[in-house]
This record gives structure tokens, sequence and C-alpha cells, in this order.
């Protein structure tokens, strides 16, 4: 079976297309426990090892069940790197394998074996000199089991955090202070895991005003980390106030074990935004203030009109090269304010401009917002082992997309521009040497901004339709 995606050839007619079509692959295996036996109703979820922005719309997941023995098969996959994801449940532990390649219907190949290991529960708190600390982001890494898949929790009010299905042996355990890590290492999952945030000392901050201005009695600071070559908010870290005397200020922000990528991010009230960067070596820090600028966006679609809930990044180039994540309101609008002078980066979906900033000053500008998109999920029901051909189309654009696909399979459609999506099942039965009896399954969907609808088909070789 070949996959492919089906696009409207241009100055073409509108009923003549062009069918592009690559060899369909697929991935087969079985998932085992340690002793070798399958183990059945497992969930698979398979993702392209690296997505691309611009070029991933369409199936961009695929989701089945193990079945009896611990077999499963995906059918009609691309050639590119997939990582599988493996959710097995039943006090077993879920396992992550990347690097996968499918391979050709012709290719000679060993069948992937999956072994999963019994999972434990895993407990603790997150702790510092003045109690239970929330929101502090924990992963808990197994090291001696690299495909053991990475888990991931949030503290909550009272700092306590569990794991369900952790793999029973040797785990590091991370916490997330704000830019400070803590790693604990442990022997075996147990429930009594004590995370302490480490005690942070004072910076002294200096303020120094161009000529003109003053320097605020007050002001706003949160933490902030180097990320590639951008600086971003640490995330769930919320703004803090604090006082100015006299041009200084004292911020608890200066750990003993420092980060070298660890940031203070300063707001002041008629100021530009700046970063301070944190080491152990620097108490005493100087703070040069600038006047705030202002960027004004409206968002557009390609008709003019106002685009409502867009999302905008708004990137300074140069340093401090920061980044923002803005949304458009009910009028289109978008607003980043308190930016220091210099020249900026600013993009939704595939439109980008360059605006320059001048010291004290604002600018406007105008971008064509891309098509608003949503995501569809759809499951394939029927017998089990029934094969067939989905095919999903828009009704009112050029998206085509033709694969083989079985019972018991979900795919997931993401990026989707919105509209009326049309599928057709057309099931069979695979026999030795060919295919036995067909039948159509027919289904209009409404793809919905921002968005996952789900839809079912039923595959049977019996002629039926769903309206």
């Amino acid at each position: 079976m070949h996959t492919g995606i089906l696009v409207p050839e241009r100055g073409a007619a509108s009923d003549e297309i062009l069918l592009r079509l690559q060899p369909g692959r697929f991935l087969r295996g079985r998932v085992t426990t340690a002793t070798g036996q399958g183990l059945e109703g497992a969930e698979l979820y398979l993702r392209p090892e690296v997505e691309e922005e611009r070029s991933d719309r369409g199936l961009l997941a695929r989701r089945v069940r193990s079945g009896p023995g611990g077999a499963f098969v995906v059918t009609g996959l691309e050639a590119r790197p997939l990582r599988l994801y493996v959710a097995s449940g039943n006090g077993y532990a879920d396992r992550s394998i990347g690097g996968l390649v499918p391979v050709l219907a012709s290719e000679r190949s060993e069948d992937l074996v999956i072994e999963v290991r019994a999972a434990k529960r895993l407990a603790g708190r997150c702790i510092s000199d003045r109690g239970g600390v929330a929101k502090v982001r924990v992963t808990v890494v197994a090291t001696a089991d690299p495909d053991a898949a990475a888990l991931v929790a949030t503290s909550d009010a009272r700092g306590e955090f569990f794991f369900e299905r952790v793999v029973d042996g040797p785990l590091r355990v991370t916490a997330q202070f704000g830019p400070y890590e803590v790693v604990t290492r442990v022997p075996a999952a147990a429930d009594d895991v004590v995370l302490e945030a480490p005690k942070l000392e004072a910076a002294t901050l200096r303020f120094e005003a161009p000529d003109g201005l003053l320097v605020p009695s007050s002001g706003h600071w949160r933490f902030a980390w180097r990320n590639g070559a951008t600086l971003a908010p640490v995330p769930d870290f919320e703004w803090q106030a604090f006082g100015i005397r006299d041009a200084h200020a004292s911020l608890d922000v200066i750990a003993a074990r420092p980060a070298a990528a660890a940031f203070v991010e300063l707001r002041l009230p008629g100021m530009a935004r700046s970063f301070v960067p944190l080491e152990r070596a620097s108490s005493a820090l100087t703070v040069q203030l600038d006047a705030a600028c202002q960027l004004s966006m409206r968002l557009e679609t390609p008709d003019g009109q106002p685009a409502a809930g867009g999302q905008v990044q708004v990137r300074r180039v140069g340093e401090p090269a920061f980044e923002l994540s803005l949304r458009s309101d009910e009028y289109g609008s978008a607003l980043a304010e308190q930016l220091p002078s210099g020249s900026y980066d600013i993009s939704t979906g595939e439109a980008r401009k360059r605006v320059e900033v001048g010291a004290g000053r604002g600018a406007t500008t105008v971008l064509v917002a891309p098509p608003p998109r949503g995501d569809l999920e759809v499951t394939i029901a029927g017998p089990e082992g029934q094969a067939g051909d989905l095919h999903l189309f828009a009704r009112r654009s050029s998206f085509h997309d033709l694969r083989r696909v079985r019972s018991g399979e979900t795919l997931i459609f993401e990026g989707l521009p919105v509209g009326r999506y049309g599928l057709v099942l057309r099931a069979f039965a695979e026999v030795p040497g060919g295919q036995a009896g067909s039948g159509t399954t027919t289904k209009d969907v409404e793809v919905s901004a921002g968005r996952r609808v789900e839809a079912r088909l039923f595959s049977t070789p019996a002629s039926k339709k769903h309206r």
C-alpha cells in the first residue's frame, strides 16, 4: 500500500488532482514482560522524532493497542525516524524508544520487542525553610534503564508530589526551584523523598538612570534563564514585588551553587525591562536603566478582519535577546510593553516581520495571521485485524490525505485549517494473495480553531454509511 498527500495541480481544472505517492512503510513488534510473556492491551503512541513547525501539518501521531500475545503493527508510515511511547499500565512502567525507522513490506527486518518492567510508586515533598514549596517541577529518570520514559510532575500547594508508575530500580530525581536544580539519587522508589530548596542569599542592586529620569521607588522581579540564545522566564514562577530606597534594593536570589544560565528579570515603572545575571561572585550588581519603549501590533485575517486570539512571538535581536509570547485581543491587538530600544522580530505562524524601536518611543505594525487551525482525532473501530484505506479531505481547500489503517487504531491529525472535512474509509478483509470484499463508511466533521475534534469510523466489509 502506498501513502501520500493529494494536492490539486496549480492551474488545473477543479476535478483534476495530482497524487504524489510514497511507498507505505510499517512498524511491527511485540510488547512483553521480563519473562517474555506477551502483554495485551498496552497503549502505543507513535510520533515523529523531530517535528517541523512549518511542514508538519496533518497526520502527526498514531495510537494503537497491542493485541493477543502483545503483537502490534502500524502501517501507512513515512520514511522518517519515529519515537514510540508505550503505556502498558497494569503495574508496569512507561517506556520511550526513539530512532525507530519504519520499513517497506519488501524489506526483511526483525520485529521490535519492547520489554516492560515492573513499576512502583514514588512520592515525596519539596520544602524550604518556610515549609512546603508549591509549583516545583519534579522529574524522575531511571538511571539503569535508558528506554524508561522520563516522568514529570508538579508539587501541590503543600509541596507534595507523587508518581504512580516508576521503574523499580535506581532513580535520579530532579527538582527545579526557580532556575536552580536540586538533584537527589535514590536506590529505589520510596514514599519519603525530600527535595530541599537551596538557601538563597541577598544580592544588592544599585540602579543608575539616564539623565532626566528618576529611579522608581518600587518594581517587580522574576527568575529567568537562557534557553539556547534566548532568555525566557522560568515556568510557574510569578512576579515578585520589591522596594527601592536611595536607588538600591536587596533581593534573595543568589544560591551557594550558582546556575550558569540564571538571571533575574526586572520591571520598573516607566523603564525598559532588564536582565541581571546571577553569579556567586557578584553579590553587588549595577543595573543600568533605560526609558521604556512599546510595540503595538494588530493581527488581521487575509481579508482584513481582526484576528482575535492569535499567538504572537516578539523576539529581541541582539543582547539581551529575549522573547515574549502574547495573544491578540478581540480586536486583533497585542501590546508588548517596557521594551529596551533595538530590533525585534515579530512572528505569528509563518508571517514574520522585523521592526525597529527607538529609545522611549513606540512602534506600530500589522501582521496577517495564518488561518486558524485545529486537531482531528480519528478512531477506526471494527473487527480485530480489519484493514482499510482512509481518505481525509477538506471540503473547501486542497488538503487530502490517504493511507492504510487497521481497526483499533487512532490517527491524530494536527494543525489542520479549520473547516469541514470528509472522511471515507474503504474497509476490506486481507486474505492470502489479496483482499476479499469491501465496504465504505463516510462521515463529515467540522474542525474548530484551537480544539481537538474526535470522530469514530466503523470498519466493516459490508457497505455502511454514517452521516
